[in-house]
Formats: C-alpha cells, sequence, structure tokens
C-alpha cells in the first residue's frame, strides 16, 4: 500500500547536467524553466552497474505525493522516484518540473540522513524534469522522466547519490503495452514498443 503527504506546488532551482550545458546563473536562477526537455536523459551512463533491488531493501525515510489520485485514470499507474543517499548525511536541492505545464511541480532542498531514501509519486501524466543538486560538492544531475511512463505499467525512476558524489540513475518499467492517451499525442507508442522489444525481465531498464 503506497504512503501518501499532499504537498503543495512551489517554485525552484536551475537545470544543468554534466557535460550538456543549460543556462544558469552563478546564484542558481530557481524560477528557471528549460525551454525543453529534449536532450535530457533518462538515466546516466553508469545506470548498467546500478543494482534496482538495493534500493528495495531500504525503508523510505520520507515519502512525497506530487499531484493527486484524480490526476490518473484507474487502469493507469503513477511513476515513482528513489533518491537515495550512500553517503553521509547531504543537504540535497530537488526539483521537479511539468515541462507541458512549463510548472515547477516541486522545489525543496531536503537533508536526506545517511543511506536512506526519500520517495516521490508523482500522479499527474506530463513530460518531467528531475532537477538535482548538492551544494556542499557543486555536485548536480538533470533526467527527463517520460510521460509514456503514465500507462499500466509498474513504472520508476531510481538514483542514487554514490560515494563519488556523484549521481547514477535508472529508469524502470514492467512491460505490457498499454499507452496512455493523454501521452500520446507527445510521445510515440512505436518508439516505446521498440525499446521494451530488447529486454527480457519484468524489470526493465528504458533508454
Amino acid at each position: 500500500m503506497r504512503r501518501r503527504t499532499l504537498l503543495a506546488s512551489v517554485c525552484g532551482s536551475a537545470a544543468v547536467l554534466g557535460g550538456c550545458t543549460v543556462p544558469q546563473s552563478d546564484s542558481r536562477d530557481r524560477s528557471y524553466i528549460p525551454r525543453s526537455a529534449d536532450g535530457f536523459p533518462t538515466h546516466t551512463t553508469g545506470f548498467r552497474d546500478l543494482n534496482p533491488w538495493d534500493f528495495d531493501e531500504r525503508e523510505p525515510a520520507q515519502t512525497i505525493t506530487i499531484g493527486s489520485e484524480t490526476d490518473l485514470e484507474d487502469s493507469f499507474e503513477p511513476h515513482d522516484i528513489y533518491l537515495w543517499n550512500t553517503l553521509a548525511e547531504r543537504d540535497i536541492d530537488i526539483r521537479l518540473i511539468d515541462m507541458w505545464e512549463r510548472e515547477i511541480v516541486f522545489d525543496e532542498t531536503e537533508t536526506v540522513p545517511s543511506d536512506s531514501i526519500y520517495s516521490f509519486t508523482v500522479w499527474t501524466p506530463a513530460v518531467y524534469l528531475l532537477e538535482l543538486y548538492v551544494p556542499d560538492t557543486d555536485t548536480q544531475q538533470v533526467l527527463r522522466i517520460r510521460c509514456r511512463f503514465f500507462d499500466c505499467n509498474i513504472s520508476s525512476t531510481r538514483v542514487a547519490l554514490e560515494a563519488d558524489d556523484q549521481f547514477e540513475a535508472i529508469a524502470q518499467s514492467t512491460l505490457a503495452l498499454c499507452p496512455n492517451p493523454i501521452c500520446e499525442s507527445g510521445e510515440s507508442i512505436e518508439e516505446r514498443a521498440a525499446e521494451i522489444s530488447i529486454n527480457l525481465s519484468p524489470d526493465v531498464d528504458l533508454e
């Protein structure tokens, strides 16, 4: 059973991705929204070294709900985000942007305890950008969450802040082909079918 905590929408931090340049000021403009989610990855280059089952061994230290169950038809599922801090306690700036509405739906600096997970359940179908930033080490990562994840499958984006102070992330979904019509106008079901055809496990990596 999912634990749910309703949270109000607030405004948030700037977008930067490793070697991908995205405009930002030195003060990290917390109102900045990129023009497009195109070009941002759904996972990091080291995602194949990330064991998703390790996340399931830990009870989330905090669970946050974004949106409402009424935003999604009964036959479809929300998208879950798991952020695991594998290091000592860290302050992490977390920002989630609804790119269809061009609205910042979550922006908080969370103090994540050592070896702890924060989980998020996102109910509103859309394309999102997830922005993560660690002020102490100037570590940052931006990930794209596809609208197609809001279908009948169980899906998640799992992110770990690793020992080298870098983020590693993997995107996963089960295998049923059951597109959400809200998402189909912007994303191709043929593209999704091509992605999952090469995966044989119940939990798959969507590249």
